[in-house]
């Protein structure tokens, strides 16, 4: 494996991947942003069938 190959990897490490979106996603991804946790901080990725999310949803979550 070439060192490329190896830190495209390490890019993948340390994500939440949700999938789906719910109304309640903010109570999910609430907890995992609270301020104590700022040392590990993990991306958050959202897989999601529909093309768009819900604007009151988006509403909610795009604040983290």
């Amino acid at each position: 494996m070439e060192a490329s190959d190896e830190r495209n990897l390490s890019k993948l490490k340390d994500h939440i991947v949700v999938c789906g979106i719910h109304s309640s996603i903010h109570y999910l991804i609430l907890p995992l942003r609270a301020k104590y946790l700022k040392n590990y901080l993990q991306d958050i990725v959202i897989i999601n069938p529909s093309e768009t999310v819900p604007k009151q949803i988006w509403d909610t979550i795009s604040c983290f």
